[in-house]
């Protein structure tokens, strides 16, 4: 039995909600899946989950971290002595840092004696503001209980974070294929050159960029380009941009899988004017998605999210400053060389999926 842990598990977040539909036909091991309870309902229905954390989804994003990281891990600690999880592997998947505080402590009073696998999608960089120089002081806390631990093992999807999450935690790391369904992405759409399409896609944030997504839209204001802004959190700071009349449309749906995957499929070029710094280990599913789909995508050099996309796309379609100009210059030197950088991405992603296949599944590396 692995018993697969998940927090942060919500209908808004296709990074672990496409993990549990690759889980929905996997026969090799007995799974038990523990998520929040504020789950939404439709996924609830499709798979066999037990909704047991009473938690707020994803603690970091929230105001005052430093208080909330510690209510979450001591709600966190709370639910986990109230369960019933058998003895075996777990699997913290999709995680925030008091979960791994609170689940290696809890191992310990516990003494539980199976593997312990953390799955750790934003990692660390440099501690720049106090919520960071607080998350690496608890990094190194954290280093220092499992030590001497040899049943604690991280996983992550990239390479590019490999060496990183070791220098945090001096632990095994182990890298396992991004959990895909490759059926889900055999859709195609030619550009439209008379009409592009860009998009900002996901939850908009401060750190993705929000305060730059206005000046980037006025910068490139043309008749040649229509915006997507997708706004499923319905922040008002965002409505500005329809009433100038900028040729953009606001988003508001929260979608499923396929019509997630559906949506993104109507842009031509997708926007991530994620700080280079926050993100340099950071992953995004949202590109993810857009790079299976084929799709023109701008990102911050030297950043996993850089990482997996050819190098020869760097001059087109990576920025390296995080102000709009910089991120607008990029936009316009990708439509001037529209043709070659578009095909560069139909190569870059049917190379993405072949380095794909080296890796195993993720629920194969779990002993």
């Amino acid at each position: 039995l692995i018993n697969i842990i998940d927090p942060n598990l919500s209908e808004l977040n296709f990074y672990n909600y496409k993990f549990y539909h690759t889980l929905k036909n996997y026969k090799k091991k007995k799974l038990k899946i523990f998520c929040n309870k504020k789950i939404s309902s439709s996924i609830l229905k499709k798979k066999e989950l037990y909704p047991k954390f009473n938690l707020d989804l994803n603690p970091r994003v929230l105001k005052n971290y430093k208080k909330k990281y510690f209510k979450s891990k001591k709600q966190f600690l709370s639910d986990l002595n109230n369960i019933d999880i058998k003895n075996g592997p777990i699997l913290l998947y999709n995680t925030t840092l008091p979960y791994i505080d609170a689940l290696t402590e809890w191992q310990i009073k516990k003494k539980y004696s199976s593997n312990l696998y953390i799955e750790y999608p934003t990692i660390l960089n440099k501690a720049i503001n106090d919520d960071l120089i607080f998350e690496k002081n608890r990094c190194k806390m954290i280093k220092n209980r499992i030590k001497k631990n040899n049943k604690v093992f991280f996983i992550t999807h990239f390479e590019f974070s490999k060496k990183r999450i070791y220098q945090l935690f001096s632990r095994p790391v182990i890298v396992a294929k991004l959990p895909l369904n490759m059926a889900m992405y055999n859709i195609k759409k030619k550009i439209n050159k008379k009409k592009i399409i860009l998009s900002f896609i996901g939850e908009q944030r401060t750190n993705k960029g929000l305060n730059f997504l206005k000046e980037i839209i006025i910068n490139l204001n043309s008749k040649k380009y229509n915006f997507i802004v997708h706004n499923p959190k319905k922040s008002k700071r965002l409505n500005s941009l329809v009433k100038k009349k900028l040729n953009t449309k606001i988003e508001k749906k929260t979608f499923n899988l396929k019509n997630w995957i559906k949506f993104i499929n109507k842009s031509d070029i997708v926007i991530f004017p994620y700080n280079p710094n926050r993100y340099k280990y950071g992953y995004s599913g949202s590109l993810i998605d857009a790079i299976l789909l084929e799709k023109i995508c701008i990102v911050p050099d030297e950043t996993v999210l850089s990482s997996i996309i050819s190098k020869k796309l760097k001059r087109f379609s990576f920025f390296s400053k995080w102000e709009s100009k910089n991120i607008s210059n990029t936009i316009t030197k990708v439509f001037k060389n529209l043709n070659k950088t578009k095909n560069l991405f139909q190569l870059n992603s049917k190379d993405f999926i072949l380095k794909q296949k080296r890796y195993p599944k993720i629920i194969d590396v779990v002993k």
